[in-house]
């Protein structure tokens, strides 16, 4: 049902990255999970390397994950290590009674130029569309990324030094695409 026609993209993998827009949908799907309010999303390529709770402690006060969002529609996703792309969408929190707007606005941006490569083009060009238009719906807030949350290794020798190091980072993104 989620899937566009084979061929539609130029680069078949963005017919599943847009499967990550349709969160709410599927969270909601499932009966046990209506008193879930806040959504972490993990790409599978992201590995945990301690204990998921440190880092939901950390991202709920810094960012203040408490208070819901009433009258815009918010995501929040780590800040990228590619100069390329200001934010990653490997992981994000969401709420599930406001972000749907956002959720949608990215599915759009990605539907709409079926010839990008990365969903965080899409990100991109929702978070230029924003710095333009300051009444803008959907807000998408950059989380501070430091060592010990999420590190984006891209070669077998960081990986490698990531294992040897004292204390792994939260998140590991192994293929940062």
């Amino acid at each position: 049902e989620h899937f566009l026609p084979v061929g539609y993209f130029d680069y078949g993998e963005m017919n599943y990255k847009r499967f990550k827009t349709y969160i709410i949908d599927y969270v909601k799907a499932v009966p046990e999970l209506d008193k879930v309010e806040w959504i972490y999303y993990i790409d599978i390529d992201v590995l945990f390397g301690a204990p998921f709770i440190e880092l939901a402690y950390v991202l709920e006060s810094r960012y203040n994950l408490n208070d819901i969002p009433e009258h815009l529609s918010k995501l929040y996703f780590f800040e990228n290590a590619w100069d390329k792309f200001i934010l990653q969408g490997g992981f994000f929190v969401l709420h599930r009674r406001n972000s749907k707007f956002c959720l949608d606005a990215w599915r759009q941006e990605i539907d709409n130029l079926p010839h990008w490569k990365f969903d965080q083009m899409a990100l991109n060009q929702i978070f230029e569309n924003h710095k333009e238009n300051k009444e803008m719906r959907c807000h998408l807030i950059t989380m501070e990324r430091d060592n010990y949350m999420i590190e984006y290794p891209t070669s077998d020798e960081e990986v490698q030094a990531l294992m040897d190091a004292p204390r792994l980072p939260n998140l590991i993104h192994i293929r940062n695409t």
